[in-house]
């Protein structure tokens, strides 16, 4: 039997209001016996995505579920298997999938399929690739900036490709992809330091102060034409000129 652990929890939804320290918890509540088909795992590493703040509004018409104020949060994380019952898993085994905001937690495929995105329990081959990747480039940030920059925006040797949110998760990755395909890469972002590694970390060609009360003038200095494709991470969509 594990002892008690602690885990996060959401005190009440915002109903339209701003979320603060006092909208949390740390509970200490008793796991469960590892049933058959689950696996006992030691949490590793979390991710904090921008759709998790859309399921603490208490609203029912998010395109995904709420968060259980009964239960602790969860999101996609990284994990090592510490009690197995499943025969996908074993002992020690790493894994990619929805874990509860809390240092052990006990994961049921009944259950995990129901938690949107990362439902699914995954297991990660162990590389040389830093486990904390598959939360990043090499999970759902990825894939989206992935399809979205080679499947969807298509740049071309030469083209101009415009960011917006550039600094962030998916902008980051899809401004590199956007520069190996040959494109000339522009980022918008806020701040001097982010503007600094898009440009001398990532390789973009420039980065722009969203803010900026000369954004007009700059944008026509290096693209008097305008840009090509603008891949719009704000409102989740890309156009070509």
């Amino acid at each position: 039997m594990e002892p008690d652990q602690q885990a996060i929890y959401l005190n009440e939804y915002a109903l339209g209001g701003r979320l603060t320290e006092e909208s949390f918890s740390v509970r200490s509540r008793t796991l469960p016996p590892v049933p058959d088909g689950g696996v006992l795992l030691e949490t590793r590493y979390l991710s904090v995505d921008p759709y998790m703040r859309g399921c603490m509004t208490g609203l029912d018409n998010y395109y995904l579920p709420q968060f259980d104020l009964a239960r602790p949060l969860h999101s996609v994380g990284i994990g090592r298997v510490r009690e197995s019952r499943n025969p996908e898993f074993a002992e020690d085994d790493l894994v990619v999938g929805s874990l509860e905001w809390s240092p052990v937690s006990v994961w049921h495929p009944a259950e995990g399929a129901t938690r949107r995105p990362g439902g699914a329990l995954r297991r990660i081959e162990r590389s040389t690739i830093a486990p904390s990747h598959h939360l990043g480039a090499l999970g759902t940030t990825g894939i989206t900036a992935f399809f979205g920059v080679l499947a969807v925006a298509c740049p071309q040797p030469g083209e101009t490709f415009l960011l917006s949110s550039a600094a962030g998760g998916v902008g980051t990755v899809a401004g590199q992809i956007a520069k190996l395909r040959g494109a000339r890469v522009y980022g918008m972002t806020s701040t001097a330091e982010k503007r600094d590694v898009l440009v001398r970390k990532l390789g973009f060609d420039a980065a722009l102060d969203y803010r900026s009360p000369d954004l007009v003038d700059e944008l026509r200095d290096l693209m008097p034409n305008g840009p090509d494709i603008y891949f719009d991470k704000s409102g989740a969509g890309s156009g070509r000129r």
